[in-house]
C-alpha cells in the first residue's frame, strides 16, 4: 500500500481577521475550531476546520506587509 500525503493546515495572513472569519464560515462553510486573542482581546490566530484533519489558520497581516491583501505564510503536511 502506498502512503497517503495530506495537508494538515495552511496559514495565511489577512488584513482583517473578523471579516475573514465571516467569509470562511458563512460563504465557505468552515467551522471555527479555536482562537487565540492578544492581551487586548483582539484575535491573534484563528483556526477554522475544513475537514477532520485539515485546518485554515488566519493571522493578522504584520507591519511592513500591509500592502499585501493576503499572503500564504505556511503549510504543513503529513504522510500516513
Amino acid at each position: 500500500m502506498r502512503p497517503s500525503t495530506f495537508v494538515g493546515n495552511v496559514g495565511i495572513s489577512v488584513p482583517n481577521i473578523p471579516e475573514a472569519v465571516t467569509y470562511y464560515t458563512q460563504k465557505m462553510g468552515y467551522r471555527e475550531a479555536f482562537r487565540v486573542n492578544d492581551e487586548k482581546g483582539q484575535p491573534r490566530i484563528v483556526y477554522l476546520q475544513i475537514s477532520k484533519n485539515t485546518f485554515l489558520e488566519l493571522n493578522p497581516v504584520t507591519h511592513g506587509s500591509s500592502t499585501c491583501r493576503s499572503a500564504r505564510t505556511h503549510f504543513s503536511s503529513s504522510t500516513r
